[in-house]
């Protein structure tokens, strides 16, 4: 059930006046905790979908780590280098993968290449 059918059956349940009061102010405490949950869950959701580096998305060398390209958004990227679908350079510029590899390339949020640089810099010692 989503929230607007919640909602439109609150506000039958608060307007009602042919119902019991007692089961009235159950079903209105029911469905409430029901909506604020579908709320806090969509606010989640929200904030997950939210990426937090608009900075735009470099494409590294892998092996020389010399920028190839910069694009404003992964989906940019990838249609640059030919692929579709899922974003396995999201995974990349998110840390899920260790080496922040994917499709052949090193990915890094344009804000995060000084973190590169540290990381090259650790490599070679």
């Amino acid at each position: 059930m989503d929230k607007n059918k919640i909602s439109g059956l609150l506000f039958y349940f608060e307007n009602s006046a042919e119902l019991d009061p007692g089961i009235q102010a159950q079903t209105i405490e029911v469905l409430t905790a029901f909506y604020d949950k579908i709320v806090e869950e969509e606010a989640a959701a929200a904030k997950k979908r939210k990426s937090p580096n608009k900075s735009g998305v470099l494409q590294i060398d892998s092996e020389t780590g010399k920028i190839i390209a910069e694009f404003a958004t992964q989906k940019e990227a990838l249609i640059a280098i030919g692929k579709a679908g899922k974003s396995g350079i999201g995974d990349a510029l998110n840390g899920r993968t260790k080496t922040h590899m994917s499709y052949g390339y090193k990915w890094y949020f344009k804000n995060e290449y000084d973190q590169f640089l540290e990381e090259q810099k650790k490599q070679k010692a």
